[in-house]
């Protein structure tokens, strides 16, 4: 299985957490009560893999961990 580096992963990680924060901000709009800020990075912290791909590359776990 192919695993990207730090600097991909970060890569990742910084354009699905755009994804995320237009998503849980939507949802607040539609009434929710969620922190988008708190939700996307929640979503980011439970990624093991590329999120784009069904079966996606995996992720540096160092990176992920440090995100943000």
């Amino acid at each position: 299985m192919i695993k990207l580096n730090e600097k991909e992963t970060k890569k990742v990680l910084d354009s699905f957490y755009k994804e995320c924060l237009r998503f849980w901000e939507k949802e607040k709009e539609r009434g929710q009560d969620v922190d988008p800020v708190k939700m996307a990075k929640a979503d980011i912290k439970s990624l093991k893999h590329d999120p784009r791909e069904p079966k996606g590359a995996k992720l540096d776990e160092e990176t992920v961990k440090n995100w943000g």
